[in-house]
């Protein structure tokens, strides 16, 4: 359930508990500037992989921008620990709307928006040393771009004088051509 509050839209989430984690799904971005009303949307369903945090985020990028993105490993009450082993895998679900580019580290990289409005979601799936999963997600929310000009759009010509009426006499005080 989305309830807006002005600046900020609070998203509130149920689940069956025993069935799927508890989730809390935070926006970061600047919502103040989207545009009102909401352009459409395609919603794509936000990632199934079981995020350790117990949390999902969700940024919002302008059409034009793309952002850099680190991972790094939390355990089940969020101290920091050592991911280690090889480099994990990134994906995005819409690569219409992202594109993705890892880093030569393997733990970072960062995403650009493709110029498409929508949401996509980056998710991450690896293994550490001692052989433990990760998974984790963050939805891209991208939204247009700052205005940067001006688009007009012209209908079709319409007849100023009709051509069907007859020429007219001159006016006696007037020359004629």
């Amino acid at each position: 359930m989305r309830i807006p509050l002005g600046d900020l839209d609070l998203i509130v989430e149920a689940r069956i508990p025993g069935l799927h984690p508890p989730r809390v799904l935070w926006r970061i971005g600047p919502t103040a500037d989207r545009p009102r009303p909401l352009p459409p949307v395609h919603p794509s369903p936000l990632s199934t992989n079981r995020n350790p945090t117990g949390a999902q985020f969700m940024a919002t990028l302008q059409a034009d921008k793309k952002i850099p993105f680190s991972i790094s490993g939390v355990d089940e009450v969020g101290n920091a620990v050592s991911l280690g082993g090889a480099a994990p895998t990134f994906t995005v679900d819409r690569p219409d709307v992202l594109t993705l580019t890892v880093a030569e580290d393997g733990f970072s990289g960062e995403v650009a928006a493709t110029g498409t409005v929508g949401t996509a979601v980056l998710s991450v799936e690896g293994v550490t040393d001692a052989g433990v999963t990760y998974r984790g997600s963050v939805a891209v929310d991208v939204v247009p771009g700052d205005v940067t000009g001006v688009s007009f759009a012209l209908g079709e010509p319409v007849e100023v004088t009709p051509d069907d009426e007859a020429p007219t006499e001159p006016a006696p005080d007037q020359p004629a051509f």
